[in-house]
């Protein structure tokens, strides 16, 4: 029996309209259509369809046959942006240049920032869970850096609803198993 071999690729889907994701949006030039402005969250199945028109567009329809079915998501959480992709590890260089290439989502602008790419789940796992954690630290940092009362109270409720999202994206990532 053969075993099939994959690669997992942990990626950070950066959206222009979602506060994490406008520094990263507004310093990267696109070259793909759509609109800053756009409604309601982004699905699994919206990513995935993205990165196959992207395929599409930059090898063809020998580049979409090659992809096929050998990719699917593993993980993604929309509140922070985090995706692992599963992928045929004989096809994973030209893959991270595809999603590198994928500008929009649903009409709305992004940016696809791979962050590592591991042989087993388990590896792309505790590289999203230390990613979670290293956000966590920065939320905290910013909160303790401000210096008017307003804007800390602010920043305080904004960063504890960003950790309690990485706090359940940890227990999510960690709850994946390799089917």
């Amino acid at each position: 029996m053969v075993r099939f071999k994959n690669r997992y690729i942990l990626v950070d889907l950066q959206f222009s309209d979602h506060p994490k994701g406008r520094e990263a949006v507004a310093t990267t030039t696109t070259t793909g259509t759509g609109s800053a402005s756009g409604g309601g969250s982004v699905t699994d199945r919206d990513v995935l369809s993205a990165i196959r028109k992207t395929i599409l567009d930059c090898f063809g329809i020998h580049g979409s046959a090659i992809f096929g079915g050998s990719f699917s998501i593993k993980y993604y959480s929309y509140s922070t942006g985090t995706l692992i992709l599963r992928v045929a590890r004989a096809d994973h260089v030209r893959f991270v240049a595809a999603i590198a290439m994928t500008t929009a989502v649903k009409d709305r602008l992004c940016v696809f920032r791979t962050m590592h790419v591991a042989g087993s789940i388990r590896n792309a796992q505790r590289r999203a869970i230390e990613h979670a954690r290293e956000q966590c630290i920065s939320l905290l940092k910013t909160v303790c850096e401000l210096r008017d009362r307003r804007d800390r109270a602010d920043a305080v409720r904004s960063a504890q609803d960003g950790i309690a999202a990485f706090q359940k994206e940890i227990t999510d990532v960690a709850s994946i198993s390799e089917a």
